[in-house]
């Protein structure tokens, strides 16, 4: 007769599965930082577009107090 081996390939079954389980989350994961990184970049953007427009216009403000104090 053969001897049947007990209890090994459950351990090495549970690691495999494990394993996909947790590749699977860090792929979620990275999913969710990229759609975060995504949303950072585009509130960033419109801030810094917003703040260069006020910028301009204090730039275009003091130009003309310039141009008043010139004449």
């Amino acid at each position: 007769m053969e001897k049947v081996e007990e209890g090994g390939g459950g351990r090495r079954r549970n690691t495999r599965r494990n394993t996909r389980r947790n590749w699977r989350r860090m792929k979620e994961e990275k999913e969710e930082l990229k759609e975060l990184w995504e949303e950072l970049k585009k509130k960033l953007k419109d801030k810094l577009e917003e703040l260069e427009e006020e910028v301009k216009e204090k730039l275009e403000e003091e130009l003309e107090e310039l141009e008043e104090e010139e004449l």
